[in-house]
């Protein structure tokens, strides 16, 4: 017990523990008691790592630790839904998750995000519902278009606030659509035809063909103003001018380019055959390459949290992430019994992956970005300008409540 301003324990290591503690039964590792609105406990900046807790190291409620937000926590599955049958695409449109049944009368499934409860389910007017937008425009307001690999051109619109559905509509071309991105002004398809074409859904309605040379396109973007397009046939990653409509660079990436992600900066590329990861600086075209070898065969699928590289792995069911900020795979994966994903959206917090298996996942990827750490909290900390730390939350009786004493949101 030190005195007034003095260290209660101080300890100075060379490569050893400094504390090393190990409790059986229900006994507390450390107890920490403290003044309100003191620390509890402080960091240099050091990783916090918690394994074994969900979310565990957050230490900070009203401060992230320096660098990145929780970024060595692991991942953890939160949920599994099993409603859709042969899923293939999944989307968020900043507070549901949308999801196509292709069978059982080819159907869209909308979830809550926060509590993965079924919204609604909307029957098609087609069978072999494929591929899922999310469009806001000023003119439209909030959309969802659905595309389907069954009949040519063929598509319906669902309007996020109105149960009632429209016509269905045909962009006018004469082949299946199999991918579907939103430039800000207009859509992108690429069909199975392995054409690409400009679509103005709001004004002409005209879908323009824009030849770029591709063989066998597999997945587009839109990033810093361009469209980008990965070709599996010719291992090329294609920059696009959506204004032109012209290929203005074509990007050597490797073998089997199939998914693309953006990162801010870079365009992240999985190749399936190669076990291998590109990284493609938009800016100066130089090019990464990390191999998967030992934690992912056969990357698929691709999706950025803020702080990693989420990639679905084909052959051996791992959905594994890469952590930018250290440069390294992370130890921790999940591993799904049915070996094969399909598709991969993030909320602000979480992972959803659609499994082959039929299986929605959802995910925490640890990283503690957007609306709060948690998918669900039980309170929420806020500083008092009394400068007293305190806990709001709904007592039992449904009361607003708030109380110094932090039980509530531990």
């Amino acid at each position: 017990v030190g005195d007034a301003n003095a260290l209660g324990l101080d300890v100075t290591t060379n490569g050893g523990n400094g504390i090393n503690v190990t409790t059986t039964g229900a006994a507390n590792g450390i107890d920490i008691n403290v003044d309100s609105g003191q620390k509890a406990l402080e960091a240099n900046g050091g990783i916090i790592n918690n394994q074994g807790a969900y979310l565990g190291g957050q230490f900070y409620p009203y401060q992230p630790p320096s660098n990145y937000v929780h970024q060595s926590v692991d991942a953890r599955l939160l949920a599994r839904i099993s409603d859709p049958i042969s899923p293939e695409d999944i989307v968020f449109d900043g507070s549901d998750i949308w999801v196509p049944n292709r069978y059982a009368n080819s159907s869209v499934w909308r979830y809550n995000a926060i509590d993965g409860r079924l919204v609604k389910k909307y029957t098609m007017p087609f069978s072999g519902t494929k591929t899922l937008l999310f469009v806001e425009s000023e003119t439209t307001g909030p959309l969802i278009y659905a595309f389907t690999n069954s009949t040519n051109g063929a598509y319906q619109v669902i309007p996020l606030y109105d149960d009632a559905l429209p016509a269905i509509g045909n962009v006018g071309i004469l082949e299946r659509i199999d991918v579907a991105v939103f430039d800000g002004d207009s859509i992108w398809l690429k069909t199975s035809a392995n054409k690409i074409y400009d679509w103005d859904f709001e004004g002409t309605g005209v879908a323009t063909l824009v030849s770029v040379g591709a063989v066998n396109p597999a997945e587009m973007l839109y990033a810093d103003g361009s469209i980008w397009l990965a070709d599996y046939g010719l291992h090329q990653l294609v920059k696009i001018n959506p204004i032109s409509r012209t290929a203005t660079d074509y990007i050597n990436i490797g073998t089997y380019g199939l998914d693309i992600e953006f990162d801010g900066q870079f365009i992240w590329v999985s190749h399936l055959l190669s076990d291998q990861l590109s990284r493609v600086n938009i800016s100066t075209f130089d090019i990464d390459v990390i191999s998967t070898t030992s934690y992912c065969d056969g990357p698929r699928e691709l999706e950025f949290d803020g702080t990693k590289i989420w990639m679905q792995c084909q052959y051996d069911g791992r959905l594994i992430s890469y952590n930018i900020a250290k440069q390294q795979f992370d130890d921790d994966y999940l591993v799904d019994a049915f070996v094969g994903w399909m598709a991969m959206t993030f909320d602000g917090t979480n992972i959803w992956a659609l499994t082959s298996g039929n299986d929605i996942l959802k995910v925490s990827t640890g990283t503690g970005m957007g609306p709060g750490a948690s998918p669900v909290t039980k309170g929420q900390y806020l500083f008092g300008q009394d400068g007293n730390m305190y806990c709001v939350y709904v007592d039992g009786t449904g009361t607003l409540t708030s109380s110094t004493t932090l039980t509530n949101c531990q």
